[in-house]
């Protein structure tokens, strides 16, 4: 994708998906303190867990957030060629590092 940058305006963020990419953001570039998950960890912790959300949203919008965060976390991960991979696990959003396949 050529000089382009990412863009997160097609995923139609509302609030939970916008706050959550942003801590997703400053983890990754070593904004967050340290004491808070350490540089760059962003597979340490969860996120848009309905606990987190669900006083003020219902489960359902947490749900379309949720989705709408993993959707663009992933192409995020794929444009940046990072080895990160995001998925819903079971009220959350979780980010694993994908091993990196040997040949021999």
């Amino acid at each position: 994708m050529s000089n382009e940058e990412f863009s997160t305006h097609k995923y139609g963020f509302f609030v939970i998906a916008s706050a959550e990419w942003d801590l997703i953001m400053d983890k990754l570039s070593g904004s967050e303190d340290i004491a808070d998950g350490g540089y760059g960890d962003i597979t340490n912790g969860c996120y848009a867990s309905y606990l987190d959300y669900e006083d003020d949203h219902s489960h359902n919008e947490i749900d379309e957030e949720q989705e709408k965060l993993i959707r663009a976390l992933n192409d995020y991960f794929e444009f940046k060629k990072l080895p990160y991979h995001a998925f819903r696990w079971i009220d959350e959003v979780r980010i694993k590092r994908l091993e990196h396949e040997r040949t021999i």
